[in-house]
């Protein structure tokens, strides 16, 4: 039997040329399985152990960084290619908000005016074969019709599924939060911001370019 991939419509920030709504689909994952799980599964199809899958994926973690930052990319042969993604870096506006600079002369670009934002992985032919190799039935989780929204979900289940979350985890963003809850952006960073503002405050920030970085206080 096809495995069943659930999706849901939503609407674009930007109407098209004609003043009109467009929309797109995305994937509507249930919550993001960790590290836990697949040691799980590394240890049922391969006999092995956590004590020796631990430093393995720790040790991956740390060379994925230091080799995109000696200016190399990373392949891992049969999985994909891991890039560093580079952006502007903030600067402060005349209203005293962080804004990102707009240059219009190549020349007036220096290496103070640049981050690193992000990392970018590109999957290898064999693993999209891996992901193509049967057929998938697709339904809309949102309902026919219908435009998908955030997924309902009190303080008290996102503070016990955060708990998780940090057992295996130093750092939450705001990437994560979308995939753990199913959120929009706009709510992902809404509960971000309320576990920050609370009485006591559940996290902290830290901002690195335009990323937020969240820790557990």
């Amino acid at each position: 039997m096809a495995k069943t991939i659930k999706f849901g419509v939503h609407r674009n920030p930007q109407k098209d040329a004609k003043g009109r709504d467009t929309y797109h689909v995305r994937h509507e994952t249930d919550f993001a399985l960790n590290q836990e799980y697949i040691i799980s599964q590394v240890k049922t199809y391969n006999a092995a152990e956590a004590s020796h899958i631990n430093p393995v994926i720790g040790v991956l973690r740390e060379q994925i960084v230091e080799i995109l930052t000696d200016n190399h990319n990373m392949h891992i042969e049969g999985i994909g290619n891991f890039y560093l993604k580079l952006g502007f870096r903030e600067r402060t506006g005349e209203n005293g908000q962080p804004v990102l600079p707009h240059f219009t002369d190549p020349s007036q670009i220096t290496g103070n005016d640049v981050v690193a934002v992000n990392i970018g992985f590109t999957a290898d032919e064999e693993l999209l074969k891996q992901l193509f190799k049967q057929d998938y039935h697709y339904v809309n989780a949102t309902g026919h019709g219908k435009v998908g929204h955030s997924a309902d979900v009190t303080k008290e289940q996102i503070i016990a599924r955060l708990e998780q979350f940090f057992e295996t985890h130093d750092r939450l963003l705001s990437r994560d939060m979308r995939g753990l809850f199913g959120l929009t952006q706009y709510m992902a960073d809404k509960w971000l911001d309320e576990l920050c503002t609370q009485a006591p405050p559940y996290l902290r920030f830290e901002k690195v370019a335009n990323v937020r970085i969240f820790y557990r206080r």
